[in-house]
């Protein structure tokens, strides 16, 4: 079995293929609407886990504000993590983080991932840690 960090690091791997794929969503949206789009996490239910390539299951569900679903190519593209997409519009311009999610050891980790002005929102990989019934 692979170790958390080789686990993270197939996880950053598999990232850097599909970022092509946000980045011309980005762009695009961007240019035709003033702002970023906004994708729901991929995978329903169970996270992916211990470095297994897992099918999205979100099918082509949207958040209640966003018309248009995750590219068909990531949609259709199997993954150790889950991936969600949050915008943002703040003082400084507008941006977009990407939240990664896997399961290792059935502990929860995850890592963001920032494109736009306010470079603090990203985040290396951390544990998630149950506190007092709230995640963090």
């Amino acid at each position: 079995m692979a170790t958390p960090a080789e686990i993270r690091q197939a996880v950053d791997s598999k990232l850097s293929l599909l970022q092509a794929a946000i980045t011309t969503r980005q762009d695009t949206f961007f240019a035709a609407n003033g702002r970023y789009w906004q994708g729901k996490r991929l995978h329903t239910g169970a996270i992916p886990a211990d470095g297994v390539e897992v099918l999205p299951n979100i099918g082509t569900g949207t958040p209640s504000n966003e018309t248009q679903p995750w590219p068909v190519g990531i949609r259709t593209t199997a993954m150790p993590m889950s991936l969600e997409v949050h915008t943002y519009a703040g003082p400084q311009g507008h941006g977009y983080v990407v939240i990664l999610t896997v399961q290792i050891n059935a502990t929860t980790w995850w890592r963001i991932f920032q494109v736009g002005p306010e470079t603090y929102r990203a985040r290396p990989w951390h544990q998630q840690v149950d506190i007092g019934g709230l995640a963090r």
